[in-house]
């Protein structure tokens, strides 16, 4: 049992034990044999015990304005201090890309897709064991899926593969982004190689792992030769999300729907 709700027990009891012990001893020390004084002793005896109740329920919303003043100033605080982070990072974008280290990419991730109000157009070619077989993928997908849900936004990824048993590896997954609402493709790297539109295009990312957050955000992850998360890159630049999506329509149009594959086709 929590003190508050031992409080709205005990309270009560206290407040009679005192009404009750004022009474008896008024009618102690006065005249016990006196009727009048009798009445007059549970008179004060009642008396006594609403003063303590009213005593008794000053002190606890005293208590309560006190822990709701401390919790909203809690909030407050956090609320500031997050307001101050993003105001710190556009500001930041404001002046170029910002480089985001290793261990920091997925926090930016997730705050990209929490911000997310729109269109979240993104690629995916990191390894499948570095993140579409990871907890940080599922949590990914339930932050994008309630975007979907609750905001309508155009929701895309398009997963670039070297090997097709890695898109048996991922079949169950990329399927239930879909079923969430999050459209999915699929395309093999080779392809884009001979691709005579796309071949130059992807050609100048420098990276195939990229996100497009609401027309104006690019989101870079750059891999190393196993295909495993070296560092990222952040922008706000309208200009280069339009470039960066033209390339993605192309690359959109090229690939395959996964609900379509099978095995023998994923050349």
């Amino acid at each position: 049992m929590t003190g508050s709700a031992r409080f709205k027990w005990i309270a009560p009891v206290v407040e009679i034990v005192i009404g009750l012990a004022v009474g008896y001893a008024t009618w102690r020390l006065t005249d016990a044999d006196n009727a009048v004084t009798g009445l007059l002793s549970i008179a004060i005896g009642l008396l006594a015990t609403l003063v303590v109740a009213s005593i008794n329920r000053h002190v606890a919303n005293e208590y309560r304005a006190h822990a709701l003043d401390s919790q909203i100033g809690l909030l407050l605080a956090r609320l500031g201090d997050r307001m101050d982070q993003v105001a710190e990072m556009a500001s930041h974008l404001r002046h170029g890309p910002i480089a985001v280290p290793r261990e920091r990419t997925s926090k930016a991730w997730l705050d990209l897709l929490w911000g997310c109000s729109s269109r979240y157009w993104g690629t995916v070619y990191t390894a499948p064991e570095e993140v579409v077989e990871t907890s940080l993928f599922d949590l990914g997908h339930s932050v994008l899926s309630s975007k979907v849900r609750v905001d309508q936004i155009d929701a895309r990824r398009v997963f670039i593969i070297d090997d097709p048993a890695e898109l048996e590896v991922m079949r169950v997954r990329l399927q239930s982004q879909e079923t969430a609402g999050i459209q999915v493709r699929w395309i093999n790297r080779k392809a884009l190689e001979t691709h005579p539109f796309l071949r130059d295009q992807i050609g100048s990312w420098s990276t195939l792992d990229v996100c497009l957050v609401d027309s104006r955000i690019v989101w870079l992850l750059h891999l190393d030769e196993r295909r495993r998360i070296a560092s990222g890159t952040l922008q706000i630049d309208p200009e280069e999300a339009r470039r960066f999506e033209q390339i993605y329509r192309l690359l959109w149009d090229a690939a395959k729907p996964v609900s379509l594959h099978a095995s023998h086709q994923a050349v």
